[in-house]
């Protein structure tokens, strides 16, 4: 958990190489052969923010991998 704090603090990218970083993870799963991947952490805390990239990758049509996530877990 104190781990998961301090990473939390840290700076983010800026908004444009988060897209451009979470496509290319996403299609290094797809070369690893994966097409979907659940996020069971349970993110209400940081949700919408953290998972805005995804969002917004979603309404554009470019997610090459299925994502769910639980809000509550």
């Amino acid at each position: 958990m104190i781990l998961y704090a301090t990473l939390a603090k840290g700076p983010k990218l800026p908004l444009d190489l988060q897209v451009n970083s979470t496509r290319q993870f996403m299609r290094e799963l797809n070369r690893l052969g994966l097409t979907s991947a659940i996020d069971a952490g349970g993110g209400f805390q940081n949700y919408p923010e953290d998972y805005e990239i995804i969002e917004q990758l979603h309404a554009k049509d470019q997610m090459t991998v299925r994502i769910a996530y639980n809000l509550f877990t």
